[in-house]
């Protein structure tokens, strides 16, 4: 008689190891956010769960294209492989600075729908 798989343990176990992967990268392009707009971060950084939220972003764009192509663990992987040519490729930001990137350089799918008016003005605060 075959033994019963247990999923939950299997997911698990994949997930620790996915975990250990994306922390390696993290660690390889500096552990923080790389505070593009001037945010104060001592709030965040003093949460233990900061490393948690942080996020790989595309210096240039077209992170869409590239997760599509090798998904979030192997750009992770491709970091960990080359970490010189990953750090000019490649940036750590907090959900916050991630969000007005996406919004100044228009990235976002909606950036659009907001009125120049308005655009202007929020780049004007940075």
């Amino acid at each position: 008689m075959k033994k019963k798989r247990n999923y939950k343990e299997e997911y698990q176990y994949i997930k620790k190891g996915l975990m250990k992967v994306r922390i390696q990268a993290i660690v390889l392009l500096g552990g923080k956010c790389s505070n593009p707009y001037g945010i104060d971060h001592t709030f965040f950084e003093t949460n233990p769960y900061y490393p948690l939220t942080i996020q790989i972003d595309h210096i240039n764009g077209g992170g869409c294209k590239e997760i599509k192509m090798i998904n979030s663990i192997g750009v992770c992987r491709k970091i960990i492989k080359n970490p010189t040519k990953a750090k000019k490729e490649y940036q750590l930001l907090c959900p916050n600075c991630n969000w007005i990137k996406k919004f100044m350089n228009n990235e976002h799918p909606h950036s659009h729908y907001i009125k120049k008016s308005s655009y202007s003005n929020l780049k004007e605060a940075f």
